[in-house]
């Protein structure tokens, strides 16, 4: 008798307790959205047939990929014959989403990179069971999904499908008229600048000196080859500012100091004129230039340069080549089973062959496992991807805090004037990144 007693008790307690964990309704960020998913008991409601218009904001916004944005709401027709993707992509949608999402009209559908997603967490779906339920992780490369997910452990938040890597592209023309070849270490870089600036009446390298992108990418190269690479995750992850890491961003900012001091951006009251947008077009197009380090994302820009164009990666071990904007799902809307599913859709499209090989051959990175057997990409395509095949993958440091980006572009624009010191930089720069990591550890 007491043991039937015993049993009933036990089970009486077992009930309690799932009725109890059942009916947690989280509100935190580190707390999973259980709004969609699947049980036994309580299946959700999803309405294939729902007709409504669902928004995206995101970074998409050249005519390319706007292309291959319209291409995905033309396969998710299928399921969802009644849904309007309407795509409200824009060159700084990071602005639009930050006024936005804060006054609930927010897009139902977004891209972040890692700083957004810290930014933005507060609005944004756990979206832990969408990526287990499609493997969307084990599809990836490796550590792609972890990139922008790392600060929130053993919870998903968003999900990339391409990546960013830089490279340097090269005028094939003044490298043949001087004698040169791609460098293989960062010595032989530094004598290569030297040469075309010493031997020659063209600039050695190409920069936007309005946001200093360029120059910054470089910077982080720099850094990462100069301190421990667990060293610099420590400071990117906000744990703490080891000394290697202080040591690396000052030898960094003197690297660019000596640079700009020698010339090898040509004029700097010119270059910090330009704007990055056109630069392209407007300074290594004319032919005077020998180099630029940027993006693959700009790639078919240096195409269309009428250049004659190579590529070689930065000629060290880590170069910037991490998981670009990544989707996600606004928290309001993930509230909704149908809005889960669709989103589910939404992603599992750009993880389709047919949707990463348009990604691939416009010269873009996919964060995707890809068979690319058949598939028809550029020479210059290739030439990048065969360039940086064995560089490791580094950071876009400014992303460790809010406001980072602002204040490096201000900080080396200060140095290439001589209007301050690398130590200063420093100074100025770790103020910047504890002012940025308070910010966000008081959400």
């Amino acid at each position: 008798m007491k043991k039937k007693l015993l049993v009933l008790i036990l089970a009486i307690t077992m009930i309690v307790v799932a009725a109890c964990s059942s009916s947690k309704s989280p509100t935190s960020p580190g707390e999973t959205d259980k709004g969609s998913v699947t049980t036994s008991e309580d299946k959700p409601v999803i309405d294939k047939t729902i007709k409504r218009e669902v928004r995206v904001v995101g970074h998409l916004f050249d005519d390319t990929r706007r292309q291959i944005l319209a291409n995905v709401a033309e396969k998710l027709k299928k399921e969802w014959p009644n849904i309007t993707l309407v795509d409200d992509c824009v060159s700084d949608h990071g602005t639009k989403l930050k006024l936005e999402l804060p006054t609930g009209s927010g897009p139902e559908i977004f891209s972040v990179d890692d700083l957004y997603q810290q930014q933005l967490l507060p609005y944004i779906s756990d979206i832990t069971d969408i990526v287990i339920e499609h493997k969307f992780a084990e599809r990836s490369l490796e550590g792609a999904l972890d990139f922008n997910n790392q600060r929130t452990p053993g919870h998903y938040y968003s999900v990339p499908f391409t990546m960013s890597p830089c490279a340097f592209y090269y005028n094939k023309a003044i490298f043949k008229e001087l004698n040169i070849t791609p460098p293989k270490t960062f010595d032989e870089l530094e004598a290569i600048l030297a040469k075309i600036k010493n031997e020659s009446n063209y600039i050695p390298l190409a920069n936007a000196g309005l946001s200093n992108r360029h120059v910054l990418w470089m910077t982080y190269c720099n850094v990462s080859n100069n301190a421990d690479m667990n060293d610099i995750r420590k400071w990117y992850f906000q744990e703490s500012t080891p000394e290697s890491v202080k040591n690396a961003f000052i030898k960094s900012f003197e690297i660019l100091q000596d640079w700009c001091n020698k010339g090898y951006f040509g004029d700097v009251k010119t270059v910090l004129g330009i704007d990055h947008l056109v630069y392209i077009s407007n300074v290594y197009g004319k032919g005077n230039v020998a180099m630029s380090y940027d993006g693959d994302w700009r790639l078919q820009e240096f195409e269309a340069s009428g250049i004659d164009t190579g590529v070689f990666a930065f000629p060290s071990e880590y170069g910037t080549n991490a998981v670009d904007f990544s989707w996600a799902l606004n928290k309001e809307a993930g509230e909704d089973p149908t809005m889960r599913a669709f989103f589910a859709d939404f992603v599992e499209a750009f993880f389709d062959r047919d949707i990463v090989a348009q990604f691939y051959e416009a010269g873009y990175t996919p964060s995707i496992k890809i068979d690319t057997t058949g598939l028809t990409v550029s020479p210059l395509r290739q030439e990048f991807m065969e360039a940086i095949k064995n560089q490791k993958v580094g950071y876009f440091l400014d992303n460790a805090a809010p406001g980072m980006f602002e204040a490096l572009t201000k900080i080396t624009q200060q140095l290439m004037l001589n209007e301050i010191t690398p130590e200063e930089a420093w100074v100025q720069m770790d103020a910047s990144y504890e002012q940025g990591k308070a910010s966000v550890q008081s959400r």
